[in-house]
């Protein structure tokens, strides 16, 4: 039996909780305190309107949530992921210039000092 995908719409209501509604199934909805809860009973109501409730375990979801939430996630999980690229560099930049200072002769202590970091660093990144 072929995998039917259900898109879920999710909503933040007044008194703070998760509003889930099934797209294609007027009717189906729920609500839970968590979004995580809205998934897990939006499954349950989707098995209770179903035909046949077997379906609604194979069921893939597409989740929607609300335009202006779907923005601000995206640019938080933006912002991460170019702190992490940048975290990255950062350490292939530190390990080159401590090899290098290492090649010039200079010490831990003093590499440390010079770039800001704990001797113990520098001898880790060396």
């Amino acid at each position: 039996m072929a995998r039917k995908t259900f898109t879920v719409e999710f909503e933040r209501i007044d008194d703070g909780w998760w509003l889930a509604r099934v797209k294609e199934i007027e009717g189906c909805l729920t609500q839970g305190r968590t979004i995580e809860q809205a998934r897990e009973r939006i499954r349950e109501a989707l098995e209770v309107s179903l035909d046949d409730p077997r379906k609604a375990r194979g069921a893939r979801f597409r989740e929607r949530f609300p335009p202006k939430l779907t923005r601000m996630v995206g640019r938080a999980r933006g912002a991460r992921a170019r702190a992490h690229r940048a975290k990255r560099q950062a350490q292939v930049e530190l390990r080159t210039v401590v090899h290098e200072l290492k090649q010039m002769g200079v010490s831990m202590r003093d590499a440390a000092e010079l770039l800001g970091i704990s001797h113990q660093r520098v001898q880790q990144l060396g």
